[in-house]
């Protein structure tokens, strides 16, 4: 079985490993960002949910 890392789209903190099938919902432990990521094949795809504070800020700024 092949499993892929997922990673934060918003800072690169690494979740882990995954294996086909996976769809997982969680708040990144570093920046705190609400994700989705999904494994299909051998594609990982992360969904931003919800940014964290910190990025909605610096957002703003631009």
């Amino acid at each position: 079985m092949i499993k892929l890392l997922s990673a934060c789209s918003c800072c690169g903190h690494i979740f882990g490993r995954s294996a086909d099938g996976t769809r997982t919902e969680l708040r990144c432990p570093k920046c705190g960002a609400e994700m989705e990521y999904c494994v299909t094949g051998n594609t990982v795809t992360v969904r931003v949910l919800k940014l964290s504070e910190k990025q909605k800020e610096r957002m703003k700024g631009k």
